[in-house]
């Protein structure tokens, strides 16, 4: 009876370890999107007397997909947000490398990481106000990192 539950825990751990989700860093999903989350902190100027910081590590944080968003939907001040007020799609939380995914229909979105401060970080505009965008197209998966930098100096 031992044996049989050592066994049974065995293969349920191996089982749950080839059902990840996002194994070696790629998709799994077939439209969506995809991408990672880095967090850089640190003197990242370039300078002849040193080598540039390599203060990037996985992050791991919860990802919030709006529908498209402009910056006269977002409350505070870029790139850390108080409030986002369009529409949430979904919220995703990142693998401890970082990764994450979602599926999600054709179409246009914006996307947040949720700072521990409770804050939404997004530092990437269009010229037209729209806040961190991606397209999904049909049968397409979106590549989408995000490199929450706003303690880091360039």
């Amino acid at each position: 009876m031992k044996y049989t539950r050592i066994f049974l825990f065995t293969l349920l751990s191996l089982c749950l370890s080839f059902c990840s989700t996002i194994k070696d860093g790629k998709s799994t999903i077939r439209q969506g999107v995809f991408g990672r989350v880095l967090w850089l902190e640190g003197n990242f100027m370039p300078s002849p007397d040193r080598p540039q910081a390599k203060n990037e590590t996985p992050a791991v944080r919860t990802v919030y997909i709006h529908e498209l968003t402009k910056l006269s939907d977002a409350e505070g001040e870029a790139p850390l947000f108080a409030k986002i007020n369009s529409s949430l799609v979904a919220k995703v939380k990142t693998n401890q490398d970082g990764y994450f995914q979602y599926k999600l229909k054709p179409g246009k979105y914006s996307i947040f990481t949720q700072e521990e401060d409770g804050k939404f970080f997004a530092s990437l505009f269009e010229g037209d106000g729209s806040i961190a965008s991606f397209e999904v197209k049909e049968g397409e998966v979106t590549t989408y990192h995000i490199s929450v930098n706003y303690k880091a100096a360039y």
